[in-house]
């Protein structure tokens, strides 16, 4: 037996796993029955290797949420014991489960390399946010279609106007006759606004307003004239929309300007100014510039 060719091939067997190992950063993570430590993590997108310790006193699982699908998972983790997971993660924002269901959820960032292209934005990304702004506004001009019908007296019921006025941002953007905003009329009959909200319904079904066309009309309205409270409710929740639709492509592209969009809709809420409107005039330019939407 050749001992010397035998040693030779472990040596060169274990060197290959320990250099491989060494070039996947490792994140160590402890669960207790409460938490876990730490509770966020920052990474660099690629492969990562998670060790996971549980230290509570009953078997787990830990998971890597993006939204409710589970990117990965270790399960069954007895008590006291610890188990490895290599990852290749993307850029974005996660989630971890930390023990029981009902324990916080941990979160996770994960960075874009430093020096690497980032992320490409892609037709269909575009394609697919058009359809889910399509499926909203079909939804939404449904259930307050049924609001009109059930509407009795001669008041206008504050929930509707509300609903009503965020509507009105994107009816502009269909048609002209689609824009009449039937609520100016002092007096609006239940049988006139029927008919206003049905027309919408209608041309939701038969077109797709681009994603160039949200932002204009959302920059437009922001710059428009001082809002009312009924105009104002309307913007927020359609700024809420927009950034809540956005948030898949633009974790991947630019999660910094996300988070710009995110602290200025939540300083407009608290307050209504000029500036901050101007500011979130000035985000949604430059997210339109980041996703080419002149282009799409």
């Amino acid at each position: 037996m050749n001992y010397r060719l035998m040693l030779a091939g472990a040596l060169f067997s274990s060197m290959i796993p320990l250099s491989y190992a060494q070039s996947i950063p490792e994140i160590k993570i402890s669960v207790n029955d409460t938490q876990c430590d730490p509770m966020a993590l920052s990474v660099t997108a690629g492969k990562v290797r998670f060790i996971i310790k549980n230290n509570s006193m009953r078997a787990l699982e830990w998971e890597i949420l993006k939204g409710v699908r589970v990117v990965a998972e270790r399960e069954n983790i007895a008590p006291g014991f610890y188990q490895k997971m290599t990852v290749d993660l993307e850029p974005g924002h996660y989630a971890t489960t930390c023990g029981l269901l009902t324990n916080p959820r941990g979160s996770l960032v994960v960075n874009a390399a430093a020096g690497s292209q980032g992320y490409q934005v892609k037709r269909q990304d575009i394609i697919a946010i058009e359809a889910e702004y399509k499926y909203l506004l079909v939804t939404q001009t449904q259930a307050l279609e049924a609001q009109v019908q059930a509407w009795q007296g001669s008041k206008v019921p504050a929930d509707l106007v509300r609903q009503y006025a965020g509507m009105l941002v994107f009816a502009r953007g269909f048609a002209s006759d689609a824009a009449d905003d039937k609520l100016v009329v002092a007096k609006v009959s239940r049988r006139a606004l029927l008919a206003q909200v049905s027309l919408w319904k209608r041309r939701a079904r038969e077109n797709t307003l681009s994603l160039f066309k949200i932002t204009q009309l959302l920059q437009q309205q922001l710059l428009a004239s001082e809002p009312t409270s009924v105009a104002w409710h309307g913007l927020t929740a359609d700024l809420t929309q927009f950034e809540k639709v956005l948030t898949p492509v633009m974790h991947k592209l630019d999660s910094k300007r996300l988070s710009a969009l995110h602290l200025h809709i939540e300083q407009w809420r608290d307050i209504d100014s000029l500036a901050v409107r101007q500011q979130l005039h000035a985000d949604l330019g430059k997210i339109a510039t980041q996703l080419k939407l002149e282009k799409s």
